[in-house]
């Protein structure tokens, strides 16, 4: 998981419209695996 968010810090410093996808989709991920 914390490979998941460095690869994440990457994506905002190179494309913040990437990185607010990228948020939107891990949480909907922990949603349906909370669920």
């Amino acid at each position: 998981l914390g490979n998941h968010d460095y690869r994440g810090d990457a994506l905002a410093q190179l494309d913040p419209a990437l990185n607010r996808i990228d948020h939107r989709w891990i949480c909907m991920r922990s949603f349906i695996l909370n669920t």
